[in-house]
């Protein structure tokens, strides 16, 4: 997996600054998702959602755990980028079961 050094733009609070690669993208409903894996194994998830009304496009990024339990602090995958049905085909994308299943 080739990294590349990638910075992401945040309002009010520090910028993101990581060696990553991007692992999963999909896009639909006005909205894209991205999630990165940085040289150290960390996850970066990246969100869009353009408003083409308003022409606004609301962006949130932040460090994320694929696996539960999620530690104290952190944010996990699920938390990011809830359950609708774009987050789920990002999820199976990335081989995390986005099915419940009940025997």
């Amino acid at each position: 997996m080739a990294f590349e050094e990638i910075i992401f733009k945040r309002a009010g609070k520090r910028d993101l600054k990581f060696s990553g690669s991007l692992v999963a993208e999909k896009t639909g409903g006005g909205k894209k998702y991205q999630l990165y894996e940085t040289e150290g194994g960390n996850s970066i998830a990246w969100d869009a959602c353009v408003n083409e009304e308003l022409e606004e496009t609301a962006v949130r990024v932040a460090q994320i755990q694929l696996t539960e339990p999620i530690p104290a602090g952190q944010i996990g995958i699920f938390d990011f980028f809830g359950w609708n049905e774009l987050a789920k085909e990002l999820y199976a994308a990335v081989g995390i079961d986005p099915y419940e299943t009940v025997e």
